[in-house]
């Protein structure tokens, strides 16, 4: 194997090709050894990524064009900003 990831971006990139999560959770109980504020804060990084699923593949208006301007905002210079 090749050298163990140590930063916290390398340990989650790589947990995250592990689908199974009992495999994920030993990974990164071994990419964490001695370290259970890391592995806890990972940990809770990738079940929030697991919780939010795709939920930005489909727009939350889909029938309206992104494109659309819905209401003009005055500028702060017409605010009296």
């Amino acid at each position: 194997m090749a050298d163990k990831p140590k930063t916290d971006r390398e340990i989650f990139e790589a947990a995250l090709d592990i689908p199974d999560a009992e495999q994920r959770a030993a990974f990164l109980l071994d990419a964490c050894v001695n370290a259970p504020e890391q592995q806890a804060r990972l940990g809770n990084l990738l079940a929030a990524h697991d919780a939010a699923g795709d939920f930005m593949s489909t727009p939350a208006r889909a029938d309206r064009n992104p494109t659309t301007v819905i209401k003009c905002v005055p500028a702060q210079s017409e605010l009296g900003l």
